[in-house]
């Protein structure tokens, strides 16, 4: 049995006439994770402008050398790779707590495009999916064309339309996200405060972010000092750093049902506090970072 976390997935021959192979990673894993893998992933991160997307880069860098270290949630990453060469990727995460994630960083290389390798990847991801524990996962698209290919994978728009938000669901949970958003934010009572984890990002930026009742209360955007902070990950991922502290509230249904962050930015204390409006009377519970 091979100690390589890479798992091959099919072999097939594209229509250009080059040889393609499919692999997928999971962690956490007790097997080693191919340094050309880590080497991959690190470098090359699918945006064409670096200069906007810089801040959301460096996350990225980071999350995966998290992930790739075993400190992660569940992560799910399916590799294209063409005449030796990685070509193309998809990913999804999810929580553990939940098993509700993240479906995104999807890239093909400028060279590789048009060859027909985001569809091979969506299905394996798709079965992924399928065969994990995750219960669901929500991305977000600007463009009319790949938020086309995610529908015809099973995803759905969250608000219809012909881009924004989507959902890919388990039928145990329904048949669209306001099931879920029926079932898990009935009562949203704030019931337990704690620090956050890695695993919330999910619960937090994804299915929290894309309730109907928070887009059309979005809360007041964090002040200047703390304006790339922008998400809950980005939070996280500077306590992990040691500058500072962040707190999650649940319901009792466990869902999130909003965050808070105390962190130290540009020499002094910042802090900024996301509550579903029903929660808005409960504010001072998330203000308590001793």
């Amino acid at each position: 049995m091979s100690d390589s976390a890479l798992e091959l997935l099919e072999t097939t021959v594209l229509s250009t006439g080059e040889n393609c192979k499919v692999y997928r990673l999971i962690t956490p894993t007790e097997k080693v994770v191919p340094k050309r893998v880590i080497q991959y992933v690190i470098s090359s991160l699918g945006y064409d402008n670096y200069r906007k997307y810089v801040n959301d880069q460096n996350y990225w860098r980071l999350y995966y050398r998290t992930a790739f270290s075993n400190q992660g949630a569940v992560d799910h990453l399916y590799l294209a790779e063409v005449n030796g060469e990685f070509a193309a990727r998809v990913w999804f995460a999810y929580s553990r707590r939940s098993g509700f994630g993240n479906f995104g960083n999807v890239y093909t290389e400028t060279e590789h495009r048009q060859k027909g390798l985001m569809s091979i990847l969506m299905r394996h991801c798709v079965a992924g999916f399928e065969a994990s524990d995750a219960k669901m996962l929500c991305c977000s698209t600007g463009s009319k064309i790949a938020a086309a290919s995610y529908v015809k994978s099973g995803f759905h728009l969250i608000y219809g339309g012909e881009t924004g938000p989507l959902c890919l669901l388990k039928k145990e949970l329904g048949d669209h996200f306001s099931d879920v958003a029926e079932k898990y934010y009935k009562d949203n009572k704030i019931v337990k405060v704690r620090p956050g984890t890695i695993d919330d990002q999910y619960d937090c930026d994804k299915i929290l972010d894309k309730l109907a009742a928070m887009r059309a209360n979005c809360p007041e955007p964090p002040p200047e000092a703390g304006c790339f902070v922008t998400e809950y990950r980005i939070a996280f991922q500077e306590s992990l750093n040691g500058n500072g502290k962040v707190l999650v509230a649940e319901n009792s249904m466990g869902a999130a049902v909003g965050y808070s962050w105390q962190l130290n930015l540009y020499g002094r204390k910042v802090t900024h506090v996301v509550l579903h409006p029903d929660c808005r009377d409960q504010r001072e519970l998330m203000l308590n970072f001793d």
